[in-house]
């Protein structure tokens, strides 16, 4: 749930858990090292994030370029403190259950 309320359905397989407080969340593209080629903004690649913006904040990727876990795994080393995997438009409603090290969940493109 985020603080306005809006609730946003996901599925995750991780084994920690936030505690019940809110964080910060943001968008990959507005926590990014600035030069970051449009074609691969938004999608947490390797080396993309910037610690001073995303430490402590709860980072959206998007889905497409670069694998699952590693995304995570760059949300993890810029200091996030949670991670939301967002599917585009041709993925749709695709959903993938990956076990992940930060409180994590991926979210369909359509939202109910």
């Amino acid at each position: 749930m985020l603080q306005d309320g809006t609730i946003i359905e996901g599925r995750s397989i991780t084994p920690r858990h936030m505690p019940n407080s809110f964080y910060p969340l943001v968008l990959a593209r507005e926590v990014e090292f600035p030069g970051i080629p449009i074609s691969n903004s938004g999608f947490c690649l390797d080396k993309s994030l910037d610690r001073n913006k995303a430490k402590g904040k709860i980072v959206v990727c998007m889905r497409g370029e670069g694998g699952r876990i590693r995304k995570e795994l760059e949300v993890e080393r810029a200091g996030g403190v949670g991670f939301i995997l967002g599917n585009n438009e041709l993925l749709g409603n695709d959903i993938s259950s990956d076990v992940h090290f930060i409180p994590s969940t991926q979210v369909s493109y359509h939202m109910s």
